[in-house]
């Protein structure tokens, strides 16, 4: 088998399997629920896997990224420079491994955690609103579970201040 043929072999599979985990993830959920996102397990930088189950019931915002995205790499200063806000928590998702992640974000004093993502990451963006997986792209999880906004492209500090805000408000 040739190199073409494998690769495109390789694509159609991958992307079967992208179907099938979205399929699989929104069986159950509700429509506008963040159930399948809360389901998910990621590595963080240190190789430990993190349960996004643990961030559960706190107005979450979540922002999926990676370090070759110039607007990502944009945002991620936006990100750093959110004030703090109770029971609330920012989660970067990062599109790409260790390595490629840890020299991007070693400028910034990240106080939050970041997550390397995997194929089931791919599969989430689709199935909230990024099916062409346009990055960065930003949502925002009320502490009911309920995704109140996504946003794709480079939101600005007072922005993603304002979404936090409205996230915590019943």
């Amino acid at each position: 088998m040739n190199n073409k043929r494998f690769l495109l072999l390789l694509s159609a599979l991958a992307g079967l399997a992208i179907l099938l985990m979205v399929w699989l993830n929104g069986a159950t959920d509700k429509k506008g629920s963040a159930a399948a996102l809360f389901r998910a397990q990621l590595y963080d930088m240190t190789g430990v896997r993190q349960p996004i189950k643990q961030w559960q019931h706190r107005t979450l915002l979540v922002q999926f990224w990676a370090p070759w995205c110039l607007p990502c790499r944009q945002s991620l200063a936006a990100l750093v420079a959110l004030p703090a806000q109770p029971n609330a928590q920012i989660l970067l998702i990062a599109l790409a491994d260790q390595q490629q992640v840890a020299p991007v974000i070693a400028p910034y004093s990240i106080h939050f955690p970041v997550l390397l993502g995997d194929l089931e990451t791919l599969a989430l963006l689709h199935r909230y609103g990024d099916p062409q997986t346009q990055l960065p792209f930003t949502m925002l999880v009320r502490p009911d579970g309920q995704i109140s906004r996504t946003f794709i492209g480079t939101p600005t500090t007072q922005q993603l201040t304002t979404f936090v805000q409205q996230g915590q408000t019943p």
